[in-house]
């Protein structure tokens, strides 16, 4: 008896050491799979928050151009950090948009090529550019040395029309900019994350990208239909089936709304042209499903906001149920300071992340709610077109 039971366990035994080595080999034949699959290391980093591996930059001739109205306070810092590139650039061009300050003469003083607009447009102006690639930035936005370089990596094929990089803000200090910080460390992090895994950027933006110039020829240029002509731009790149990356080591640092009035301003002038791309793009969307997915799901949660900020404001002050409520605040609240710490830490801001998650991101979730709705009224309710641009600084 005693023996019977030595030689089951000695079966189990090796049974065991068996299924424990094809349990081994399984894992590291998935640990295989992963590491020899570029999509799978892609949905990795991005869980982590890195991004795609950079890839060393293509030799391909750069133009950049900055499209200026009344930036003196800002232009000559803009052109600085444009000219530490690492990248090399043939021209630098601002695109004075018939200013009424010294916005030309900086220009000139710090030897760049200034074209002069006849008339004020309130939107970006064309320019007759020969590089290969066009990069176009924000007069009030500063570029890490290295942005450029690392934004030209997205290019090695050609059926990628456009890049966009990582947006920080240049200044952390009031309740907005604050805010805006977790905002863009959270939302380029996850959401254009998770569009570009999906080969469906929403938009390049357009503080601080780069296109095929041959390609934004083939297409007339920037469109001035709406009021975002850089996501107008990237939709119809998106629909012809083209792609547009985003590269997380690419960073710049626009200046960001310092008080309420200016972020209105912004935010309003955001959504308003979310919504004028989605009239003017309406019959053409689905040729992208993806593309078409993200667009109306941002569309559809956006306006389903306030009922979720109302019932979950009604749950927790009359129903039993609060406590599971606090707890999903909770798990949002720690979601977020995660995702936004890891990206603090890559940028040494941890300080400013921990400081900044609570209260400030969370006062502007309904800030934003309202303009959201308020764009939705004044857009496709009373049609009364946005159609001037208005920066507020």
């Amino acid at each position: 008896m005693e023996s019977l039971v030595l030689f089951y366990l000695l079966v189990a035994g090796v049974a065991l050491i068996a299924a424990a080595w094809a349990a081994g080999l399984l894992l590291v034949a998935a640990i295989s799979q992963i590491w020899h699959s570029p999509q799978a290391r892609q949905w990795l980093r991005w869980f982590f928050g890195l991004g795609e591996v950079a890839r060393p930059a293509p030799k391909l001739t750069v133009s950049l151009i900055i499209p200026a109205y009344n930036e003196e306070a800002t232009l000559r810092e803009t052109i600085r950090s444009v000219k530490a590139q690492t990248y090399p650039l043939v021209q630098v061009i601002v695109i004075d948009d018939c200013s009424q300050d010294r916005t030309s003469q900086i220009a000139l003083e710090e030897n760049v090529t200034v074209l002069r607009t006849p008339g004020n447009s309130g939107s970006k102006a064309r320019a007759q550019i020969d590089s290969d690639i066009l990069v176009t930035i924000d007069a009030d936005t500063l570029l890490a040395p290295d942005a450029v370089e690392k934004l030209m990596s997205a290019f090695h094929e050609k059926k990628v029309a456009a890049a966009c990089g990582f947006v920080i803000p240049q200044r952390i200090s009031s309740i907005w900019e604050r805010g805006r910080f977790i905002e863009y460390l959270y939302g380029i992090t996850v959401h254009k994350g998770s569009q570009s895994n999906f080969k469906s950027v929403l938009v390049a933006s357009g503080c601080f990208c780069a296109f095929r110039t041959d390609l934004l020829k083939v297409y007339g240029g920037f469109p001035l239909r709406t009021m975002a002509e850089d996501m107008d731009i990237t939709w119809q790149f998106l629909e012809a089936g083209f792609e547009v990356k985003f590269i997380a080591e690419a960073f710049c640092y626009p200046l960001d709304p310092h008080d309420y009035t200016t972020f209105r301003k912004q935010v309003e002038r955001w959504y308003r042209s979310y919504l004028q791309n989605i009239s003017a793009h309406r019959s053409t969307l689905w040729r992208n499903k993806r593309l078409t997915f993200f667009v109306y799901w941002y569309l559809l949660y956006g306006m389903l906001m306030p009922l979720l900020l109302l019932g979950s404001a009604m749950l927790l002050i009359w129903s039993r149920q609060g406590q599971g409520l606090v707890f999903v605040i909770a798990l949002e609240l720690a979601t977020v300071t995660l995702i936004c710490s890891v990206q603090g830490i890559r940028q040494e801001r941890l300080t400013a992340v921990l400081g900044s998650v609570l209260p400030y991101y969370f006062v502007l979730k309904p800030v934003n709610v309202y303009l959201f709705w308020r764009s939705l009224w004044l857009e496709w309710v009373r049609r009364e077109r946005l159609s001037w641009w208005d920066k507020g600084h």
